[in-house]
């Protein structure tokens, strides 16, 4: 049995036998991980000396006047009383001698600058501690939706006022207040920007510290560089990212012919079956017992356009006439209609139906500053009734309608007709058609 126990030592030594190596070791462990200790708080302090040595020189060569400059890492932070312009000079100075990640502001008696650089001369891989508020307005199948943080109440109620001006009802809100979120200068600038986005496709521009980037497509080159112009005079001097292209998408048709038989034909090629059952279901809700024959295709190459998703409620303020047509070829609006009661009992002053169908023209020109209207009044003739200048009253009364909408006259050609019947014929076209 002893002679067993010896061999048994002899081919699986204790674990014991281990230790003396390991408390040979353990001091050097101890050594390292004291040089460790030291030595990393060392390197990075290092590195803090350097980059100030460098900032305080750099920043003292472009006679920018601070208090102090400290670093934490790579982060910077700047003690000094500077205007927005130079706060920009400063951050472009850093940027440009490299290494630093980040610059924070402080006023040189403490606290917080209220008003951050403009991060235009910031490179992208330089945020600020507080990148402030952001905005993302994005249109699709007709509708928009407004997210991000903004520092009042007031602007998500200018926003969504400008975005129901020319959506309508189809407005989706998820903006916050968050009152001490930093603002910046595109804030009072949003609302008219985003009015560009009617003339695009699915497009989507957003708001952040950068500045502004637009996404989407455009139906041709014309409406794109229309729409960069719209945006660069809205937004002023904020930088703008565009990423938008000019898509080869075919133009939407549509055609609808209401003779006033119980029977209405449309015709066309739209983007989507969604527009195709909105159009359809707002011609039957004219009268239950009309019989609607379409020949509507859908194409997947045809472009969404913003007026499709409004005919529907065209078609709502048409549907007092007997007898009416509407047409769209992806740009011009057109259509006419006659037999209703288009005029109040003096003859002249629009009913509620047509008062409608011009706020909705209202909204349109507001979308689009390059479309105009033009619409042609008619007057039944009657005895003792000059119709041609019954006619030109109730033109004269529409440009008046037209004007409190806040559509400026020039862009509305209202002209009596010859005389052949209660007609009313509109058009909607670019300025240039």
């Amino acid at each position: 049995m002893d002679q067993l126990r010896d061999r048994l030592r002899t081919a699986r030594p204790s674990n014991w036998e281990h230790w003396p190596t390991v408390r040979e070791l353990w001091p050097w462990f101890a050594a390292l991980g004291l040089v460790a200790l030291f030595a990393i708080p060392w390197g990075i302090r290092a590195e803090e000396r350097s980059l100030e040595a460098a900032s305080r020189a750099a920043l003292t060569e472009a006679e920018i006047a601070y208090q102090d400059i400290s670093f934490t890492g790579r982060q910077a932070t700047i003690t000094a009383n500077l205007n927005t312009e130079e706060q920009i000079e400063a951050v472009a100075v850093l940027a440009e001698m490299g290494g630093v990640s980040r610059v924070s502001w402080q006023e040189a008696s403490g606290g917080y600058v209220v008003s951050p650089p403009s991060v235009s001369a910031v490179p992208s891989t330089s945020v600020p501690d507080e990148p402030g508020a952001d905005l993302t307005a994005s249109v699709s199948n007709g509708e928009i939706t407004l997210r991000g943080t903004v520092p009042t109440a007031q602007t998500i109620k200018d926003v969504s006022d400008a975005a129901a001006d020319i959506w309508g009802s189809r407005v989706t809100n998820q903006m916050f207040v968050e009152g001490g979120v930093l603002a910046h200068p595109w804030l009072g600038s949003v609302d008219e920007a985003i009015r560009v986005l009617a003339t695009l496709i699915d497009p989507q521009l957003s708001f952040d510290y950068e500045g502004a980037t637009l996404t989407g497509g455009a139906i041709s080159q014309e409406i794109l560089d229309s729409a960069l112009e719209r945006l660069g005079d809205a937004l002023g001097d904020v930088p703008i990212d565009n990423k938008a292209r000019v898509t080869s998408l075919d133009r939407p048709a549509l055609q609808i012919i209401a003779p006033g038989n119980g029977v209405i034909d449309m015709t066309g090629t739209l983007a989507n079956p969604a527009v195709r059952r909105s159009v359809t279901s707002a011609v039957q809700a004219l009268d239950e017992e009309v019989e609607v024959k379409s020949v509507i295709q859908v194409s997947e190459t045809t472009a969404d356009v913003y007026l499709l998703h409004r005919v529907p409620e065209v078609i709502a303020a048409l549907g007092g006439a007997e007898q009416w047509t509407l047409q769209f070829d992806g740009e011009s609006l057109g259509g006419a209609a006659s037999g209703g009661r288009a005029f109040n009992s003096n003859r002249v002053k629009p009913t509620a139906q047509v008062v409608e169908l011009l706020e909705l023209f209202a909204s349109f020109l507001q979308a689009d500053p390059h479309l105009v209207l033009d619409i042609e009044v008619h007057a039944e003739p009657r005895e003792g009734v000059d119709a041609v200048a019954l006619a030109r009253e109730r033109a004269d009364k529409i440009v008046e309608q037209m004007v409190r909408f806040g559509i400026d006259p020039e862009r509305v050609a209202a002209q009596p007709g010859p005389g052949d019947g209660e007609l009313l014929r509109f058009m909607l076209v670019p300025a240039e058609k």
